[in-house]
C-alpha cells in the first residue's frame, strides 16, 4: 500500500521508505525474493519506480537487482513482467550513477551467457529484448567508455552477452562506436581481474569469424604482447580467451602466425605448456586450437618441437581420446610430423 500511496507532499518520502524496506527484505532472504516475484502489483510498481529518478528509485532498482540474481521459479515470475527489461535499460541510460550500476548488474545476470558452462535457457530472449530497446547499445557503450569501473564492468558483460546472442548486428554497432575497441583493449591491459576477463570475452566474440574486426584489432599497439603475457599471468578464464583471441587473429591475418611465434623468441610455446599443466579441459581445448594455427608455420614447428614436454602433452591428449581435443591434437602432431626437421626431433 505504501508504494502506491497518494498522500500529497508525503508521497515521495513514503514511497522512498517503502522501497528501502522492500530492498532490505529481498536482500535478506530467498523466500522473500520468491514471494515478491509473485506479487505483480508491488513488483510492477518497483519496476516503474526504477525507470525514473523518483524518490526511492535507487532502492527499487536495488530490490529488482537482488531478485534478478535468483534462478528457477523466481526468475520465471520476474521475466513475466513485460516492462522489466525496458525499465532496467531506462535506469541504465537515465538513472543516477548508482542506479546505472545496479541496472547493468541486473541486465548482465538476466542475460548471462557462458559457452564453457550452463546458460539460462531464456538468456537469448532476454538479450534480444535488451537489443530491441531504443538507445541500449549507445548507453552501454558509453558506460564502457566513460562510466566508473562499477558501471563499466557489468556493461561490458552485457555487451558480451548481446554479441553472443545477436551476432553481426551488435558487432557492427560497436565497431562503429569511435574509440570502443581501443577502450576494450586498454581494459584488457590494465583493468581489475574481473573486468579484464569480461573484456577479453567481449573481444573474442567481436573478432570471432570477422576478418574486418580482426584487421582493426591487430592494429592496436602491443596486442600480441598483452595477450601472450596473459597466458602466463592471467586467471584460467582470461588465459582461455587470450588463446582464442590469438587463434582468431592468426586465422584471418596470416602475418600474425609469424608475429605470435616470433614474440619473445618463441616464448608462447613455453607459455602454452603451463596451460596444459592446469588440467582444465576447456583451457586445454583453447590451447590446442591455438597450437594448430601456430603449427602452420615451418619456423614455428621448429620452435614447437624444442619444447619436449609440450609435444608430450599433445601426445597425451591424443591417447585420452577426449573429443574434440584428441582430433585437434592429432592434427597438430601430423603438422609436426610432416616436416623433416621436426619429424626427426619428434622421433
Amino acid at each position: 500500500q505504501a508504494t502506491t500511496e497518494e498522500d500529497g507532499s508525503q508521497q515521495g518520502s513514503l514511497m522512498e521508505a517503502a522501497a528501502k524496506v522492500y530492498h532490505n527484505l529481498v536482500a535478506s532472504s530467498a523466500d522473500n525474493r520468491l514471494s515478491l516475484s509473485k506479487d505483480f502489483k508491488v513488483l510492477t510498481r518497483l519496476i516503474e519506480m526504477g525507470a525514473k529518478r523518483a524518490p526511492g528509485s535507487t532502492s527499487a532498482v536495488g530490490a529488482v537487482f537482488e531478485m534478478c540474481k535468483e534462478t528457477g521459479e523466481c526468475r520465471q515470475e520476474l521475466l513475466m513482467q513485460q516492462e522489466l527489461i525496458g525499465a532496467l535499460v531506462s535506469a541504465a541510460k537515465l538513472g543516477s550513477e548508482r542506479q546505472k550500476e545496479l541496472a547493468c548488474g541486473a541486465l548482465a545476470v538476466l542475460g548471462h551467457k557462458d559457452e564453457f558452462g550452463a546458460s539460462p535457457p531464456d538468456s537469448d530472449l532476454v538479450n534480444l529484448n535488451i537489443s530491441a530497446q531504443d538507445g541500449a547499445f549507445e548507453a552501454l557503450a558509453l558506460l564502457v567508455l566513460e562510466g566508473s569501473p562499477q558501471q563499466a564492468t557489468p556493461a561490458t558483460s552485457i555487451l558480451g552477452n548481446l554479441v553472443m546472442s545477436s551476432g553481426a548486428f551488435v558487432k557492427n554497432s560497436l565497431a562503429e562506436t569511435k574509440g570502443f575497441l581501443s577502450k576494450v583493449f586498454r581494459q584488457i591491459r590494465g583493468a581489475a581481474p574481473l573486468h579484464r576477463g569480461l573484456s577479453l570475452r567481449l573481444l573474442y566474440h567481436l573478432v570471432k569469424g570477422d576478418s574486418y574486426l580482426v584487421g582493426m584489432v591487430v592494429k592496436e599497439p602491443g596486442m600480441v604482447k598483452v595477450l601472450s603475457e596473459m597466458l602466463e599471468g592471467g586467471t584460467n578464464t582470461q588465459r582461455r580467451y587470450a588463446c582464442l583471441c590469438i587463434r582468431q587473429m592468426m586465422m584471418f591475418d596470416k602475418r600474425m602466425v609469424a608475429q605470435v611465434g616470433d614474440f619473445n623468441q618463441g616464448r608462447i610455446f613455453k607459455s602454452t605448456l603451463l596451460l596444459f599443466d592446469e588440467h582444465d579441459s576447456s583451457l586445454a581445448l583453447a590451447a590446442v586450437l591455438m597450437l594448430a594455427s601456430l603449427a602452420s608455420s615451418p619456423l614455428n614447428r621448429e620452435r614447437f618441437v624444442k619444447v619436449e614436454r609440450l609435444v608430450l602433452g599433445v601426445c597425451e591428449m591424443i591417447t585420452r581420446r577426449e573429443a574434440p581435443h584428441h582430433l585437434l591434437a592429432g592434427r597438430v602432431l601430423s603438422l609436426l610430423a610432416g616436416m623433416e626437421g621436426s619429424r626427426a626431433a619428434l622421433v
